[in-house]
C-alpha cells in the first residue's frame, strides 16, 4: 500500500501532514501541481527535504490525454518545477484523472517517466462501512 498525495502543496496543510509523517516516520509519494510548487516553494523543499518521493502531476491538472500531444508535452515541460527545488530521481508523473492516450503513453516512454496509476481511490468507495462491503 502506498500513501500518495496530489495536487499541493498547500500552506499549512502540507507542514500539517509532513509533521504527521515524520514522527512515525512514514515515507509517501506527492505529486504536486506545477503551478501550486511555484507559488509555495516553501513547501515544495520540505517535502523533498522530508525524503519523500514526488512526482509530477502536470502543470494545471488538466486532462492530458484529451491534449494535442505539443500541448500535453507543455503541460509536463512546465512542472520541472520539481528539479529547480532539488528533486534528483527519475521523473514518475500521475496523469491527472490518470487518462493516458496512447501517443502519451509513447511520449512518457521515450522521456523515461515512471507512470503511476491507482488501483482504488478512496471517495469514490466513501459508503463502505467495513471491509467486508469491499468484497
Amino acid at each position: 500500500m502506498a500513501l500518495v498525495f496530489g495536487e499541493g502543496p498547500v500552506p499549512g496543510a502540507t507542514e500539517s501532514l509532513l509533521k504527521r509523517l515524520g514522527s512515525p516516520h512514514i515515507k509517501a509519494t506527492f505529486f504536486p501541481l506545477g503551478r501550486e510548487m511555484g507559488k509555495h516553494p516553501k513547501q515544495t523543499r520540505a517535502i523533498i527535504a522530508a525524503g519523500h518521493q514526488l512526482g509530477n502531476h502536470g502543470y494545471s491538472h488538466i486532462n492530458l490525454a484529451n491534449l494535442p500531444l505539443s500541448s500535453a508535452k507543455e503541460e509536463i515541460k512546465n512542472c520541472t518545477l520539481l528539479q529547480r527545488h532539488g528533486h534528483q530521481e527519475r521523473p514518475m508523473i500521475l496523469p491527472p484523472f490518470v487518462n493516458l492516450s496512447e501517443k502519451l503513453r509513447s511520449l512518457l516512454a521515450e522521456q523515461k517517466f515512471l507512470v503511476a496509476q491507482w488501483d482504488l481511490e478512496p471517495r469514490h468507495h466513501a459508503e463502505w462501512k467495513t471491509p467486508e462491503t469491499a468484497l
